[in-house]
């Protein structure tokens, strides 16, 4: 007999998980293991449409065994500012998987790291989230350093 787990956490600590040699068959595991919930970060891009297809696949394999599966998608910013923080980053792609997830019945969220290239952009972001019911976790980041260019101005800041 097989003991539940209560949550599997798939952050991007060491790597953004979309990148792991032997993800899909990391989620196969997932999908014979009983797991109540798989939290999966993510903010890398370059995988192509067909790699997500078949991971959105194995998500919804994970749903249908009663595992909920949040996808939590770092996007900080809109098209021009998100890869002012996350180097490289293609919005279009990544906006899209974010997309097609929530599209398949998945549940996505997308994560803002607010910045000081984004901040402008947080009410129009919340809006965005809204129309599209996907839910913004808003994050002030205590990583920034006192004189970092990139940490906000605004460190109060809310949905108006």
């Amino acid at each position: 007999n097989t003991q539940e787990w209560e949550r599997v956490n798939d952050c991007g600590n060491y790597g953004d998980p979309t990148f792991y040699k032997y993800y899909h068959e990391f989620l196969d595991i997932m999908i014979d293991s009983p797991v109540k919930m798989y939290n999966c970060s993510v903010a890398a891009t370059g995988r192509p449409k067909k790699w997500w297809n078949i991971t959105i696949d194995k998500f919804l394999k994970m749903k249908q065994k009663s595992t909920k599966v949040n996808i939590v998608f770092g996007i900080d910013g809109l098209r021009k500012t998100s890869s002012k923080h996350r180097i490289n980053q293609n919005f279009d792609e990544i906006w899209h998987n974010m997309i097609d997830c929530k599209n398949a019945g998945l549940n996505s969220i997308w994560q803002v790291i607010a910045t000081s290239e984004n901040e402008h952009e947080i009410n129009k972001i919340h809006e965005i989230g809204k129309e599209l019911d996907i839910p913004i976790r808003l994050v002030m980041s205590p990583r920034f350093k006192p004189n970092d260019k990139l940490k906000p101005r605004n460190t109060n800041l809310v949905w108006n």
